[in-house]
């Protein structure tokens, strides 16, 4: 199975399509990375996306479909309970999006995040 695999910080333009087999990536996608962003055959990202990728990676998986103004985001924070704040060290767990899945409108997907197979996220 083929994969695309970016690392890079950069806007992509409208209809950019990638050199995949059905690949596409609609326009306004925002890509802000240090990390991998990985790609399935098939897959659609759709408008107004924002993908923040810090060390950790991010695999959407072949005929995945990710709707318009989804977040992705591998970053987070360790939680202090009962300190000065809540936020403590600084984070960045991957994301698994499985083969075949539907991210919904305005979803958010935060790292840690394993979404299997065929699944639906509303």
């Amino acid at each position: 199975m083929p994969w695309l695999v970016l690392r890079a910080m950069v806007v992509f333009p409208s209809r950019l399509c990638f050199p995949l087999q059905g690949v596409r990536v609609r326009s306004s996608l925002v890509l802000l990375m240090k990390g991998r962003l990985v790609l399935g055959d098939g897959s659609w990202i759709g408008h107004q996306t924002m993908i923040v990728v810090g060390e950790a990676e991010v695999r959407i998986g072949s005929d995945a479909a990710i709707a318009s103004r989804v977040l992705i985001v591998t970053g987070t924070h360790e939680v202090i309970i009962g300190g000065d704040r809540a936020a403590g060290r600084g984070l960045s767990n991957p994301v698994v999006i499985g083969n075949g899945v539907w991210v919904g409108a305005n979803a958010t997907i935060p790292g840690e995040s394993e979404i299997g197979e065929c699944s639906i996220v509303a």
